[in-house]
């Protein structure tokens, strides 16, 4: 196994946690052992054509991983697994639990309590980013406020790895379906909805946002795609949702970018929805926030 490794600033940081937040990312992570040392990409490669073919394709999306000094190393299969299981950590809201699968048997649990198993890889998406949290800390609230899932279905619009809509199931929405443009989401969705014994009970499929949304509607969308993405499909998301008692969660959106999220959103359900009144609510975590709208009373 090849680890590659490069210490770069804050500005390319954020740029990059922005792209792997949209691309399934099995090879790079950005890590920093505290906030005071500059950041660190680390890729983990099977062998150095691999590592230089993914680095080669990551330069064209930001050159200025070119033409750098590289630290290079080889690692032991053992060292590799170690190494990105040292940045997953067990989360939790509520009574809902998010647990890497290596340590499910010893994970103290407690009565009640709802617990979901990942074992994604480094695939992004095992809720360690503040847009996925932003996404499930909305569904839990809209779970408390309900008293429970109140019959409702749940659309998870661009599913990752899967922890938005296996969460949604876990808590007792139904159906739930989940879809996602990248086939490696697809798969990695599909192996966790195995893992926690879900086959057939979460739908799992490999679409775009207009095919995905396509003769779809429920009263639960969650959507954790980039904004600009968000306001060039916002007329099928909106489409798609059932407003009565029902909330559009919106993620993946950058600090500042909200305004016009709730701009377009909000003009385009006022005419779907003709006669209706929407709320939009905004929540902020780190530099990333979410924007949910639901009906009013």
């Amino acid at each position: 196994m090849i680890e590659l490794r490069l210490n770069i600033d804050d500005t390319l940081a954020d740029a990059l946690e922005s792209w792997f937040c949209e691309e399934i990312q099995q090879s790079w992570i950005l890590y920093r052992k505290n906030p005071r040392e500059a950041c660190e990409l680390r890729g983990y490669f099977d062998d150095k054509e691999h590592a230089a073919s993914a680095l080669a394709s990551l330069s064209i999306h930001f050159p200025a991983l070119s033409n750098r000094e590289w630290a290079e190393s080889t690692l032991e299969d053992q060292d590799w697994k170690m190494a990105y299981r040292h940045h997953l950590k067990p989360w939790a809201v509520g009574h809902l639990h998010w647990v890497p699968e290596w340590e499910r048997d010893a994970f103290i649990r407690e009565d009640g309590h709802l617990y979901l198993y990942l074992d994604s890889g480094m695939a992004f998406g095992t809720g360690s980013h503040e847009t996925t949290r932003l996404c499930a800390e909305a569904l839990y609230r809209h779970y408390v406020k309900n008293g429970g899932p109140a019959g409702q279905g749940v659309i998870d619009a661009g599913c990752g790895s899967g922890i938005l809509a296996m969460s949604a199931f876990l808590l007792g929405y139904a159906p739930v379906y989940a879809f996602d443009r990248d086939p490696e989401a697809v798969r990695v969705t599909s192996e966790n909805v195995g893992l926690n014994g879900m086959n057939g009970l979460v739908e799992v499929r490999q679409a775009g946002l207009e095919d995905g949304l396509s003769k779809r509607k429920a009263p639960v969308i969650m959507a954790n795609i980039q904004a600009d993405v968000l306001g060039i499909y916002a007329e099928e998301i909106v489409r798609a949702w059932d407003p009565e008692g029902g909330l559009l969660i919106l993620s993946g959106i950058l600090h500042g970018e909200e305004h016009k999220i709730l701009e377009v959103f909000g003009g385009l359900l006022a005419m779907v929805h003709e006669g209706k009144h929407f709320s939009g609510s905004v929540q902020v975590m780190g530099e990333w926030v979410s924007v949910c709208f639901e009906r009013k009373s």
